[in-house]
């Protein structure tokens, strides 16, 4: 009898554990996508231009940024971070986009496994 409470409870416990363990990982990503999301908006906000001319939703090769950047150059620097960061904290599962759907507004989307995990809505001020 008391090799089955024994039994009973070390699976409760197991099971318990599993849970545990999915959920610490979800708020992992959680967190991870916002921080990425804040990271990227703060540089988004920081080249005006850039955003209001849609450069950020625009797929493009990711050269280097040197001392003197343009607007576009400025946007695939930062893209290019934002994907690496994608990739170091969400791993190889992990995606990202930008879209803009009218001038001023971009929506920071972050997915883990095909799953929106974040959509952060980005308006530039006036």
């Amino acid at each position: 009898m008391a090799l089955a409470v024994f039994a009973v409870g070390t699976g409760c416990h197991a099971t318990w554990l599993a849970h545990s363990l999915g959920v610490h990982a979800r708020a992992s990503r959680s967190f991870a996508a916002t921080t990425l999301a804040v990271s990227l908006a703060e540089r988004m906000r920081r080249n005006p231009e850039g955003l209001r001319e849609g450069l950020y939703a625009k797929a493009a090769n990711f050269p280097e940024c040197q001392v003197q950047c343009e607007n576009a150059a400025l946007a695939m620097a930062d893209l290019q971070a934002f994907h690496d960061g994608i990739g170091r904290h969400l791993g190889p599962r992990g995606q990202g986009r930008v879209d803009c759907p009218e001038p001023r507004v971009c929506v920071i989307r972050i997915a883990w496994a095909g799953q929106e995990e974040l959509a952060w809505r980005l308006r530039l001020g006036a």
